[in-house]
């Protein structure tokens, strides 16, 4: 009996230690089948883009040099040759006959335009002088005549003399009846007259003051025209003495010019004339510390140029300072003039072995979607032109802000959103973690981080990576931390 109880204690605990390996075994299978994830949490900090962009090294300026007239050249240096002030750049020998003709055409060029010098400068005297003389037409006033006020003024008269003798007449026709020597008829037909004439007397003097009123209307019209033909007047002159200062000017501008004309063309004949005195050979120095940037290929020495035919191109010294035009995504941007505080810019030349070289973009425009800028920078390296260089802009975001890896930022048709995991303590497991979502928005992109902005702030870890996809809600495996 006592052995049999020893046995079952046995199994008893043979049976619960197998209950619980196959527990702790069956919890790390399931670990094991769900994703595995790295956390991190936001950092303060900007975002930054890097962008590469080939292109190939130039001067600041440059000179491009043509030829005066056609012959037969000879260089006198290559491309690549450095050249100073004085340094011959290449010699043109001219055909004689051409050379001749071209002395006779700028012959004649300049007798034209000695012609043309006269005619405008006796123009300008002429306009000078009308100007001077130039007064404002005489003005004469239209007031009109005073009206004839004599026929008003006699009937006035002679109504006042009848209107006297007809209240003479109507007092002793009223005496008489009174005293009944006549009818009380003769007294009402003096009476009537005598009215009759006042009547006469009063249409009269308002017949008389409505000529004078005409009158004065008539005055004041005539006076309103004046002014305004006096204003026309002025007018007109201000305008023709402005028109004839303004031919003077252009009189003055075209005798400028042909004074420019006239010491260009005696230069060219005296250049001429030095050329034929040398058999028609022109050599051509330099004015410049630069470097033969080009010559057309094809064009040797001994060749036969015609007339206005570029046949070098210099590239100008500046402190040793040299440009390359590169293009970039239209994403960088275009910053008004002057350094951008929020770029750093580095230049490489493999071929001449420089590397990090430090420079500025000098400035940007649009072209076809991307932008097109004009790097500046300094070397002391042997420069010739046209070597291939690499340039690298950093772009940092001017903005300090959350910071999270572009790889724990995710996307869907509302937007941007983040996962975080949060835990729950198991009694038998530890902690278990599960994924919540958080939607936030991006301030700025850049290569390897972006700037966010949540609300609220983001407390929990934040999903970075994962061995596989994970869904909202589900559990995930916590593997690491950045």
């Amino acid at each position: 009996m006592t052995l049999n109880k020893s046995i079952i204690r046995k199994l008893a605990v043979l049976l619960v230690g197998v209950l619980i390996f196959l527990t702790f075994f069956s919890n790390t299978l399931y670990s094991l089948n769900i994703p595995g994830v790295v956390v991190g949490l936001p950092a303060t900090g900007v975002a930054a883009r890097t962008f590469r962009a080939e292109g190939f090294v130039d001067f600041p300026s440059g000179v491009s040099l043509h030829t005066d007239n056609a012959g037969r050249i000879n260089f006198a240096v290559g491309r690549g040759d450095a050249v100073s002030p004085g340094d011959v750049l290449f010699t043109l020998h001219e055909d004689p006959e051409l050379l001749l003709e071209r002395l006779i055409a700028e012959q004649g060029r300049l007798e034209r335009i000695l012609v043309n010098l006269s005619r405008a400068t006796s123009d300008l005297a002429f306009e000078e002088n009308r100007l001077l003389r130039m007064t404002q037409a005489d003005f004469r006033p239209t007031t009109p005549l005073p009206p004839d006020l004599t026929r008003f003024d006699n009937e006035e008269r002679r109504l006042d003399t009848e209107i006297e003798r007809a209240e003479e007449s109507y007092a002793v026709n009223r005496a008489l009846y009174e005293a009944g020597a006549v009818p009380r008829v003769t007294v009402t037909q003096a009476a009537e007259r005598l009215d009759g004439l006042r009547v006469s007397l009063q249409v009269n003097n308002e017949d008389r003051a409505r000529v004078v009123q005409e009158h004065e209307r008539a005055v004041n019209q005539a006076e309103e025209t004046d002014r305004l033909t006096q204003e026309q007047q002025q007018r007109a002159f201000n305008e023709e003495q402005q028109a004839s200062r303004h031919r003077i000017d252009g009189f003055r501008n075209t005798i400028l010019l042909l004074e420019m004309d006239e010491q260009y063309v005696t230069n060219t004949l005296d250049r001429l004339y030095a050329q034929a005195e040398a058999g028609g050979l022109t050599t051509v120095y330099t004015q410049y510390y630069g470097v033969v940037r080009e010559i057309p290929a094809g064009l040797e020495s001994g060749a036969n140029v015609e007339r206005n035919r570029q046949v070098m191109r210099l590239g100008l010294l500046q402190e040793d300072s040299y440009t390359v035009t590169v293009h970039f995504p239209d994403s960088i941007g275009r910053p008004p003039d002057g350094a951008d505080s929020t770029r750093s810019v580095r230049i490489n030349i493999p071929g001449l072995d420089e590397y990090g070289l430090r420079g500025s973009i000098l400035r940007t425009s649009a072209a076809s979607g991307r932008t097109l800028a004009e790097v500046q920078f300094s070397t002391t390296a042997n420069i010739t032109g046209g070597e291939r260089a690499v340039v690298i802009v950093e772009h940092f975001s001017e903005i300090s802000g959350t910071m999270l890896p572009n790889s724990a930022i995710r996307r869907d048709l509302q937007g941007y959103y983040i996962l975080l995991i949060e835990g729950e303590r198991n009694t038998l497991m530890g902690y278990s973690f599960y994924v919540r979502q958080q939607r936030i928005l991006v301030e700025e992109h850049g290569d390897r981080n972006s700037a966010i902005w949540a609300f609220p702030e983001i407390e929990l870890p934040v999903i970075v990576f994962s061995d596989r996809p994970v869904e909202v809600g589900r559990r995930v495996r916590l593997v690491g931390d950045v």
